[in-house]
């Protein structure tokens, strides 16, 4: 039996659709990799180099989760990139046990963040101001994440959700990262004062060249996709908007001056 010309042409196409797709994933997860790298890297990774206030053991415990997720998601998208989806299922288990451990220790730490903050240095008022959407942001980006991943793992054999959901996962929790990057004096003033709301929307930003990738190469937005942006976005907003400046959200942050 023959094949058509035309059919070679066909598979080609797709192969290599394919690979650009691949290609699209190891490039985004890489960018989040070197964000966390960047904005962590006074407080964690080369601390010894900086003066820089001591951290506790389960900040240590949440940065080296943290990190080891992030080195994770760039691994097992370069996974899929050589076709080596064996072991991309085998070590997928293992993220998934370790995003356990990314919730739980950074709900335990969101809980000092206004004692972080004033041992950071910033003042009474900014405290006050800053602190109840610092605290319900992280808290946003903590239920985002355990969502998403909850569904990545549900659908785990739906090649096209699984990826999009464990993509978006990992921007949810970016935006702790994206802050201290954000808070560089590059960026100026405008944007150093206001590095949480900036922080949020670079993570809208990151969710939208999802939705855009999708649209580009699909003509529309995969379902996973959507009902992902859609939960990030809208659990974020509704931290920092409406959560944190009502008298409940404020009094569930503990330390409020």
């Amino acid at each position: 039996m023959s094949t058509s010309p035309a059919a070679f042409e066909g598979a080609a196409h797709g192969g290599a659709r394919s690979r650009a797709v691949s290609r699209f994933y190891l490039g985004l997860a890489a960018v989040l990799f070197v964000v966390v790298l960047l904005g962590f890297s006074r407080t964690l990774y080369f601390r010894a180099f900086f003066d820089v206030r001591p951290i506790g053991f389960w900040v240590w415990i949440h940065g080296i989760g943290l990190t080891t997720w992030f080195v994770g998601i760039v691994l097992q998208t370069t996974l899929v990139a050589v076709q080596r989806t064996d072991v991309h299922r085998r070590l997928g288990w293992a993220l998934a046990a370790l995003a356990v451990v990314v919730v739980g220790t950074s709900a335990w730490i969101t809980m000092g963040t206004v004692p972080a903050m004033v041992a950071t240095g910033f003042d009474a008022t900014t405290v006050a101001a800053l602190g109840p959407r610092v605290a319900w942001g992280n808290y946003a980006s903590a239920f985002t994440f355990a969502v998403l991943v909850g569904a990545a793992v549900s659908l785990r054999r739906h090649t096209q959700a699984h990826k999009r959901l464990m993509l978006l996962a990992s921007i949810s929790i970016i935006s702790p990262a994206l802050a201290r990057v954000l808070q560089w004096p590059v960026f100026g003033a405008v944007v150093n004062d206001n590095f949480v709301v900036a922080a949020i929307v670079g993570s809208f930003v990151l969710a939208g060249i999802v939705a855009a990738h999708d649209l580009a190469t699909q003509k529309r937005l995969h379902p996973a996709t959507l009902v992902g942006v859609a939960l990030l976005v809208g659990a974020k907003l509704a931290a920092v908007l409406v959560i944190a400046p009502s008298a409940f959200g404020r009094a569930l942050v503990p330390g409020l001056p």
